[in-house]
């Protein structure tokens, strides 16, 4: 089986994305399915083959965020893209983001892309954002192949606060976009189910899986007087409220500070703000984006990991399975998952020996003091409580999957 995989972003981009479908790709091809992804990148083309035996294509189109690294935007190019996000409002998301047609373009003046989109066997688009789902889906039209489409996450998170009725037009023309796939994939059980209630269609759960380079020993080097925890990562506004409920707890724990390996701010610069008002400054440690190879050493020099997400019960969030989740879990390292009681994360920390799951500062006093002495025992870690979530697992389902959607097309 060959497969054409077009998404924005893949491995050696630091997104989650990439992690999850680096680690999907480098096991399918493992399993003898030939896979070609096909990824923006830096705005330069480029053509080869990948640690795994895939063939990576970056097309001519960059996937940079303006505010990735050290590029910032000033107050009033804030102001300025408020302000356009309310007049935008009124048109449905589905219709306002054209960005597929760029895809589209560059695929169409690339002779290597159309060759592997004649010879597969299958296209699979992801989302987000829209672009590759949308370039996926007209391509699968263009070249009558069968499609998947890997949803991450629900439209519907993405425009909550546009009016109803562009709303309502947004969920009809995502219901026909995704009727027509073969398969519909997404990252959790909870995930599906909820996109299932609003498209009455099946879905079916391929997890963000961990991979054996994601277990990490702890340091054996001598700690000092103050153990630190460790987050790495980006940060969204959602997960300040999780931040503030870390922040209230350490300031009940002696001889303690957090480090934070910020790969991204998105809450405009809400982590300073909140750090300055809960007078914590001397406490945190906000560092730049560094290596997967210094993250990991802080990591392993940690009294624990964090995992920071949405902790009010809601039926959209709870859905939420962090990309990073089982790589962390998997780490052999114990941890903190503040998140909601009700989520699905919660649900998988707790399989796992050496983790906690916390939404309030009690709790969560009592994790970091228990992990500050040491007295938590994470044998679990790496074994048969998340085995079922490794990456080779969920590529053995995947090739199920879209060998039965190949058969049936």
């Amino acid at each position: 089986m060959r497969l054409f995989i077009l998404l924005n972003w893949y491995p050696p981009d630091l997104r989650v994305p990439a992690r999850r479908w680096g680690a999907l790709v480098a096991q399918m091809e493992s399993l003898g399915v030939g896979c070609t992804v096909v990824s923006a990148g830096e705005g330069i083309y480029s053509d080869h083959i990948a640690p795994a035996g895939e063939r990576l294509i970056r097309l001519p189109i960059s996937n940079r965020d303006q505010d990735f690294g050290e590029a910032k935007f000033s107050y009033i190019d804030h102001v300025r893209k408020r302000a356009k996000r309310r007049g935008a409002s009124i048109i449905p998301m589905f219709l306002r983001n054209n960005a597929h047609k760029s895809w589209l373009a560059a695929i169409d003046g690339c002779e290597a892309v159309k060759e592997s989109l004649r010879q597969c066997d299958l296209i699979i688009a992801s989302y987000g954002p829209m672009a590759p789902l949308k370039a996926g889906y007209q391509l699968a039209s263009d070249y009558d192949k069968p499609l998947a489409i890997d949803l991450r996450d629900s439209f519907a998170a993405k425009d909550s606060n546009d009016v109803f009725l562009s709303r309502l037009i947004s969920r009809y023309l995502e219901k026909k976009l995704l009727s027509e796939a073969t398969l519909r994939i997404s990252v959790g059980c909870n995930l599906c189910r909820y996109l299932e209630d609003a498209y009455g269609l099946p879905f079916e759960p391929i997890y963000n899986g961990w991979i054996d380079g994601d277990v990490v020993l702890p340091s054996k080097i001598a700690r000092s007087q103050s153990a630190y925890f460790y987050y790495a990562g980006t940060i969204y506004p959602h997960r300040l409220a999780a931040l503030s409920v870390v922040l209230d707890a350490l300031r009940k724990v002696q001889h303690s500070v957090v480090k934070i390996r910020l790969l991204r701010d998105s809450t405009e610069r809400g982590i300073e703000h909140l750090i300055a008002e809960k007078g914590m400054a001397e406490r945190v440690e906000l560092l730049p984006p560094a290596p997967a190879y210094v993250v990991a050493e802080e990591m392993a020099g940690s009294a624990g990991i964090l995992l920071l997400e949405n902790i009010i019960p809601s039926k959209l969030h709870d859905c939420t399975v962090t990309g990073k989740l089982f790589g962390l879990l998997a780490s052999g390292m114990p941890g903190i998952a503040v998140s909601s009681e009700t989520g699905e994360i919660r649900a998988i920390v707790q399989k796992v020996d050496g983790w906690y799951g916390v939404s309030a500062v009690d709790d969560c006093t009592e994790a970091l003091r228990a992990l500050s002495a040491q007295i938590v025992n994470t044998e679990r870690g790496s074994s048969l409580a998340i085995h079922e979530y490794h990456a080779a697992t969920q590529a053995k389902k995947l090739q199920s999957l879209l060998t039965q959607s190949v058969e049936s097309y």
